[in-house]
């Protein structure tokens, strides 16, 4: 950790020689939670306590007005004492000592960029996998060049993504096997409302070469991303609709194309010193390939079928139809409350999920002690009916504190 924060320094000091605007941001969040069956048994039930904890730092270099370099390093990101071995031992305590031998952080952003006037062309680790709303995103680091065009009404982008790089010197035709992605997309907004299409096309290398035709035995993934919505006096609109399809060039082994299409909306009401709301959001799933369509990480339908269960096996609630009403109050300048009840049935038509429904009720607290420190406590309280069994309720309860700076 020395090592790191000495390097920071230098290159701070390096970028102030040669007048360059240096700017460092980030967060730390340090958390208890308390979670209860999490495991859906109808007996025996299962508790959890433990404690987390999450830096992350942001260093935007600004070499002039149309020259940057942004990166993101994520130094701490784990459970307290958490590090197990193969027998699920706990290898090492949660001590200075104990992450001295561990390696903490990791370089999650790098990327440089130049804006060449009407177009801003970026190149390096930055976002990928997150657009419209947060709706079935999943915003991760991914090596992709980037350029954005300024066009009527908003902006176009075109970006080159590398996913998996199989090139050999000694191996022809190894090219055939990389993995890449190939992305077009429009934001704009006409009349106050935000229109934004995306078309992603993906071509998989599963590393195996076909010595007869000299091609891999690709998997083709072909997204398309629709989000629109907009503000209407004290009314907020979201809405977003998200198809894919997969194919594949050998269905040999039992693998065969599917689909999987979701869609999200939302609409509140701003009262003034709150926001009332209701939203939906449903993911398909396909029974052939065992598939469900995630909400995916950044969605956050609820706090524990959603965001921490990830019922039906994905990042968020997969597979399901979701339906939540909502409402935020703000008591003063420093204390806010929400409140959310939502109710999720499946779309399995196999497996442990057919039929499966569920419902969950979700209430927070956040104070903001100061501008940049806040405490909040959230509570969640969910109850799943299963074809084959009657789970015991589930129960979440989690507080923490928040800096950003």
């Amino acid at each position: 950790m020395r090592k790191l924060l000495v390097a920071l320094m230098m290159v701070a000091f390096a970028a102030t020689a040669f007048a360059a605007d240096v700017k460092f941001s980030g967060s730390y969040e340090v958390d208890g939670k308390y979670q209860r069956n999490y495991g859906l048994a109808d007996s025996d039930v299962a508790t959890n306590s433990y404690y987390e904890h999450d830096f992350d730092l942001w260093m935007n270099v600004q070499t002039d007005k149309d020259t940057f370099f942004k990166t993101k390093l994520e130094l701490l990101d784990s459970t307290i004492g958490a590090t197990h071995d193969g027998n699920n031992k706990v290898v090492y305590p949660g001590s200075d000592s104990g992450y001295a031998g561990t390696t903490q952080f990791s370089v999650q952003r790098a990327w440089l960029g130049h804006n060449f006037g009407g177009v801003l062309v970026e190149a390096g680790l930055m976002n990928s996998d997150s657009w419209g709303y947060a709706f079935a995103d999943d915003a991760e680091g991914s090596y992709r060049v980037k350029a954005t065009f300024d066009v009527a009404g908003g902006k176009l982008t075109v970006l080159t993504q590398k996913k998996d790089e199989r090139g050999s010197d000694a191996t022809k035709d190894a090219e055939n096997d990389d993995a890449d992605k190939y992305s077009i997309g429009y934001k704009g907004t006409f009349g106050g409302i935000m229109i934004a299409p995306k078309l992603d096309y993906d071509i998989n290398g599963n590393g195996t070469i076909n010595q007869e035709t000299n091609e891999g035995a690709d998997t083709k993934v072909i997204d398309f991303n629709l989000a629109a919505g907009g503000k209407f006096g004290a009314v907020t609109v979201e809405t977003e609709f998200k198809y894919n399809t997969t194919s594949y060039a050998d269905e040999a082994t039992g693998r065969k194309d599917f689909d999987l299409y979701g869609i999200y909306a939302n609409v509140n009401y701003n009262y003034g010193a709150g926001v009332v709301g209701f939203l939906t959001a449903y993911g398909s799933t396909d029974k052939d390939m065992n598939k469900g369509f995630d909400f995916d990480d950044d969605f956050d339908s609820t706090f524990i079928l959603g965001d921490d269960m990830g019922l039906g096996g994905g990042d968020d609630l997969t597979g399901f139809w979701a339906n939540a009403l909502y409402a935020t109050y703000d008591v003063n300048d420093k204390l806010s409350l929400m409140g959310k009840l939502a109710y999720v049935t499946s779309n399995w038509d196999a497996g442990a999920y057919e039929d499966a429904s569920a419902w969950e009720l979700d209430a927070s607290a956040t104070y903001a002690i100061t501008k940049e420190l806040t405490y909040y406590v959230n509570f969640g309280y969910a109850k799943v009916d299963l074809d084959a069994s009657d789970p015991d309720p589930i129960v979440l309860v989690k507080h923490g504190l928040v800096l950003n700076f």
